[in-house]
């Protein structure tokens, strides 16, 4: 058996290889990336996790050719709707919700589309929002669907027709909560709250919490304070109290104190303004 004597590493040759500055310098960044990589790692695997984000749905209803039901002096539904949609999405985006849009524009979508925006969203509210000339004050929708059977067989699949059904009690408390707060209006800012149960698309599709509401002309039982739903004040003092019910809703939904009362009802004052 012959012994072979090896050459201490690296020979020579090696050696000038190494001393070549271009690969002196890939071999160094080859490195300094390895370095990079593993500290992101270690960051990621370290790093808390942040806080839920409690998400939001916002509905405006009609678009495009769809332009829904005609108010005064020429508006459209599609118009009020989404003003108060972006209104509403500001109010609550400044209190750290997330908020998502099924628009954001003059698109018309399907109800299909809508749904499917709201439940992959996983939100922990879906308001769909519409607007009429007739009647006065608030609206609020449930679906009409039956509460789901929570003895039924469980199914790997939820029917698309009726998938509000798992969430009516739900829907139903949020509808309680934006009634409370519009009830907390009084005097001149006194607004009638409507409730009710009905069929409508796309709600019935929804997983989440879901209520419609439909702003009518406010106080229009006084034609001295009639403001019909597409005024600019109508606007602001529906988003405004529909984002108190939802800053109650979210404190009610995660245990979490109500750290911002400037939109609470109780602070409008008799002239009319909060």
């Amino acid at each position: 058996m012959h012994s072979t004597n090896l050459p201490p590493y690296p020979t020579g040759a090696a050696r000038n290889f190494f001393r070549r500055p271009f690969v002196f310098f890939c071999w160094s960044y080859v490195l300094l990336l390895a370095f990079l990589f593993s500290s992101q790692i270690l960051h990621t695997q370290t790093r808390p996790s942040p806080a839920a984000a409690f998400v939001v749905v916002l509905d405006p209803a009609h678009g495009g050719a769809d332009s829904g039901a005609h108010l005064s002096d020429g508006a459209t539904e599609k118009d009020v709707t989404l003003a108060l949609a972006n209104r509403l999405r500001n109010l609550l985006e400044e209190r750290g919700f997330t908020v998502i849009m099924t628009r954001n524009s003059d698109a018309d979508l399907s109800d299909t589309q809508r749904a499917a925006l709201a439940n992959r969203a996983h939100a922990q509210a879906c308001l769909l929002l519409h607007a009429t000339s007739s009647g006065s004050g608030i609206h609020l929708f449930n679906s009409s669907l039956a509460p789901a059977d929570a003895t039924a067989p469980h199914r790997s699949f939820t029917p698309w027709e009726t998938a509000q059904a798992g969430s009516i009690t739900r829907s139903i408390a949020l509808a309680a909560e934006i009634n409370a707060a519009f009830s907390a209006l009084t005097g001149r800012n006194a607004i009638p709250v409507t409730l009710g149960r009905t069929y409508l698309r796309p709600m019935d599709s929804l997983t989440c919490a879901a209520v419609a509401v439909e702003v009518a002309p406010l106080n229009a039982k006084d034609p001295h304070d009639r403001k019909e739903a597409d005024s600019p004040d109508s606007i602001d003092r529906v988003a405004r109290t529909l984002a108190w019910s939802l800053q109650q809703w979210r404190s009610h939904s995660t245990g979490a104190p109500q750290m911002d009362d400037s939109l609470n009802p109780a602070h409008a004052d008799a002239g009319g303004k909060r």
